[in-house]
């Protein structure tokens, strides 16, 4: 359970007074603080509002100092997507309500369903969890249609200075002798398809499970801070990275980590063209930064970091039983 501060709170009573007073809403309204970020714990922070009307709101806080426009400019970004999303079945995006004019807090429609990563993580019938990724790849097709696409060269090198950050930060809790290899390998795979072309797009930017809400037959996307113009399959990425949650036979998994069923089930309705060697690379590279990530130390104070660095190395040591050819 989150629980803000008085200053905090506070805060959000200021906002929400606002906000009521703004849209000339009656009665009683109660919150929840229902996340805070971790980067940005004193700044960031979501309350869900209930009204005494049972209608409800979330309340996105940034109190970042000026000049601040990550809400501004998500707010810009939702009122756009609303009439994109507005004539396509299953999907959707979160409605915008109100921006303050200070832009330290925005309003949102409040949907009242689990996310995509509570169903993918907690499914006990891999079939339940496969519709998950279904339906993920339809709303990411969608969303990739927004605009059209540009060719591209593959830039990789951020990833290799993203490893070494990573080393350098403190012990990992892999062994040596265990990312030493796959490194090497990646510089390997890399001369094979780094002259390859890739698409641009319009992309969310930070595309995990819990920024979908799986709603009754329909997928809502939110949180759309990070979005910008980027290949399209580092949005995929950031999706099916969130499968090594799920067990599965080690024969399932291909040369990405990610299960083969679970893949398929994501591109039967996304459909837009991508290149399956560079989203391959991708995702084993964004998990090996994240198996990296976890330090002795993490992995001895916290069971949640001990759990994801079990899974990642599973995941890592099957995909690299395989190169990437193209």
């Amino acid at each position: 359970m989150i629980k803000p501060s008085p200053a905090e709170l506070q805060i959000a009573q200021q906002f929400l007074s606002e906000f009521r007073d703004a849209r000339n809403i009656d009665g009683d309204m109660s919150m929840t603080c229902i996340y805070r970020s971790a980067d940005f714990s004193d700044e960031r922070l979501v309350y869900r509002v209930t009204t005494s009307h049972d209608t409800e709101y979330a309340l996105k806080i940034d109190v970042a100092p000026a000049p601040n426009p990550r809400l501004s400019d998500e707010f810009k970004v939702l009122t756009r997507l609303v009439p994109h999303f507005e004539h396509r079945a299953e999907v959707d995006v979160v409605k915008p309500l109100y921006l303050s004019p200070s832009a330290r807090f925005l309003v949102t429609e409040f949907v009242d369903h689990k996310t995509a990563t509570h169903h993918i993580f907690n499914s006990k019938k891999d079939a339940q969890a496969g519709q998950m990724y279904r339906r993920a790849g339809h709303w990411l097709h969608e969303l990739h249609d927004i605009d059209p696409p540009s060719k591209t060269r593959f830039w990789f090198d951020w990833m290799f200075e993203a490893i070494e950050e990573k080393l350098s930060a403190g012990l990992p809790m892999m062994p040596a002798s265990d990312y030493r290899p796959m490194i090497e390998q990646m510089k390997r795979d890399v001369e094979c398809i780094k002259q390859f072309k890739a698409f641009k797009r319009y992309c969310h930017g930070d595309f995990h499970g819990e920024n979908l809400i799986m709603g009754r037959g329909t997928a809502f996307g939110l949180d759309f801070t990070e979005h910008r113009v980027k290949l399209g399959e580092y949005d995929i990425v950031d999706f099916l990275k969130g499968d090594v949650y799920r067990s599965g036979n080690p024969l399932d998994v291909d040369r990405s980590g990610i299960l083969r069923s679970n893949k398929e089930m994501f591109f039967k309705r996304y459909k837009h063209r991508i290149n399956m060697a560079i989203l391959d690379y991708c995702i084993r590279a964004r998990m090996l930064i994240d198996c990296l990530h976890i330090t002795q130390n993490m992995y001895k104070a916290d069971e949640f970091q001990r759990t994801k660095y079990r899974n990642l190395h599973n995941r890592l040591t099957l995909a690299f039983r395989t190169p990437i050819e193209g």
